[in-house]
């Protein structure tokens, strides 16, 4: 009984977040409307939002980018003899014309041979899609993990 209920009220709280993410859907710069589920617990009513935001992306998507890390990644001597492994955060931002700048170390991998090969692909990295606002290309500051591990991408 107790995980029909549980049941019962996870399909109403799924229910009600898609009947709220229709009613406040919104059309995007080409007429798609675009879902945004607006959630309020102070007891006011939900307002939509005055403006549509669209976050910049990797021309041919995650796996395009992931491909194109593993093929151009130098892969440091010393780090692939002994087999070390680390991960490097990269913050750079993408402009209105999707060209990457601004490139910088975030959170280190411990490792600055890492770090370097990390800001140096993110440099290397072919023109984005822009973020935009109010269907406008905007300026956008992102962040990227970048992963070193032989084992996933082979190493060159």
């Amino acid at each position: 009984m107790k995980k029909f209920i549980s049941l019962s009220i996870t399909f109403f709280a799924f229910f009600a977040i898609f009947n709220a993410t229709n009613a406040y859907s919104q059309a995007d710069c080409n007429g798609k409307k675009s879902g945004i589920a607006i959630v309020r617990t102070d007891g006011e009513t939900p307002e939509a939002p005055k403006s549509a935001m669209k976050f910049p992306a990797y021309k041919g998507g995650t796996k395009s980018m992931c491909s194109y890390i593993c093929k151009n990644m130098k892969y440091p001597d010393t780090q692939k003899r002994q087999n070390v492994k680390g991960v490097t955060t990269v913050g750079f931002v993408v402009k209105s014309d999707g060209s990457i700048t601004d490139v910088e170390v975030v959170k280190s991998s411990g490792q600055k041979e890492f770090d370097d090969e990390a800001v140096r692909l993110v440099k290397s990295f072919p023109n984005w899609n822009p973020a935009e606002e109010n269907c406008e290309p905007i300026d956008f500051k992102s962040q990227l993990d970048i992963e070193f591990d032989c084992e996933k991408c082979g190493c060159k």
